[in-house]
């Protein structure tokens, strides 16, 4: 890569909805002076239409994933290493570990020693509403603030219009940046990642404007 750097932008997108839960984790990681846990899940509702590619590949959902605990990166059988996860409702549900390119990149932008990425399927928020099926994602963040106060803060993440629509954006946020539809320049060529490439403010002005719902809790206090 070194000796023939590329020519044209490369940006893989193996992450939750092609990078957006990474930019969001990046811009509220922005005001701790330093996290202890990421906990992200993706949670899916059957009633939510997947595409022909996408249900290819949910049989490797649920295999090896890699997470990171205690500041090391271990595998895991996802099966046998399960996390509870509560719902925005209270409701807890079983999710297990996937291996998303999430994990290793907010542990370079955030040090975090523990963070994992689970899958889990229920009910989304659309759903229980009596409309369609949402796709919700949660973040789960524990640390020390900037002020110095220790706090868990929760992170909802909502589009109403389903899981599609929400990978779609991240795509778009990516292509506009490369192309200079975002009013820069286009992006020379090189090797990137979403929290490398897509400015924060960017990121966050557009999830506001295509309607996906952020929602925010925390408490502060003493670690658990």
């Amino acid at each position: 890569m070194q000796s023939h750097p590329p020519q044209a932008p490369i940006v893989p997108l193996g992450h939750s909805q092609a990078g957006i839960l990474t930019l969001v984790v990046y811009q509220e990681a922005k005001s701790f002076q330093s996290v202890q846990s990421i906990d992200l899940a993706g949670h899916y509702d059957e009633r939510d239409p997947m595409g022909p590619m996408t249900l290819e590949d949910t049989e490797g959902f649920i295999n090896r994933a890699l997470i990171r605990e205690n500041g090391r990166w271990k595998w895991v059988e996802a099966a046998k290493y399960p996390r509870s996860i509560s719902l925005s409702n209270g409701l807890r549900v079983e999710g297990h570990p996937m291996s998303l390119l999430d994990v290793p990149s907010l542990a370079a932008v955030t040090g975090a020693p523990n963070i994992r990425f689970d899958f889990a399927i229920h009910d989304s928020i659309g759903t229980r509403a009596g409309g369609r099926a949402s796709q919700d994602l949660y973040i789960d963040l524990e640390g020390v603030l900037l002020d110095g106060r220790y706090a868990k803060r929760r992170v909802t993440l909502t589009d109403p219009k389903g899981q599609a629509h929400f990978t779609a954006l991240g795509i778009l946020l990516s292509i506009e940046r490369i192309l200079g539809w975002d009013g820069s320049s286009p992006a020379p060529g090189g090797f990137y990642l979403p929290e490398t490439l897509v400015p924060l403010e960017t990121a966050m002005a557009r999830i506001e404007q295509f309607g996906i719902q952020i929602r925010r809790e925390e408490r502060v206090g003493e670690p658990s």
